[in-house]
């Protein structure tokens, strides 16, 4: 369950922890501020939209352990694949770091999106395309 979002104080609070003396405040601050503009309400946002600057910022942040990357393959039906990339906030992580007295009240993204769906979404929707194809 995902019970709490990331806000600025708690994200702030885990760069400092993580870069310690490393940055300026100020610097952590615009980060801060920069992610969740970024993510907005989201969890993930596709690398793809990232300039080469914010993109390197990422990275950054990925050594860190406040993003992570994930690459979904989609196979199209009459040949070829497109390989999308995606920064997921490491919420779990961020809590973690920002509140390590705290139980952690939210989980990891699953590893695929659509690993959250019920199985039986995918039997209907399987006979459904069946069904279309047999016309």
């Amino acid at each position: 369950m995902l019970a709490r979002e990331v806000t600025y104080d708690v994200l702030l609070t885990a760069l400092r922890r993580s870069f310690g003396p490393k940055i300026e405040e100020e610097a952590l601050e615009r980060i801060a501020e920069y992610v969740l503009n970024i993510f907005g309400y989201s969890s993930y946002h596709p690398d793809y939209r990232l300039n080469q600057e914010e993109r390197n910022m990422f990275y950054l942040l990925e050594d860190h352990g406040i993003v992570m990357t994930q690459e979904e393959k989609f196979n199209f039906p009459r040949g070829g694949t497109i390989r999308i990339g995606f920064w997921i906030l490491r919420k779990k992580h961020i809590f973690e770091l920002a509140c390590p007295d705290e139980p952690v009240m939210c989980e990891e993204l699953p590893v695929s999106v659509y690993d959250t769906l019920d199985q039986d979404i995918w039997h209907k929707h399987g006979q459904i395309a069946d069904e279309s194809l047999s016309c």
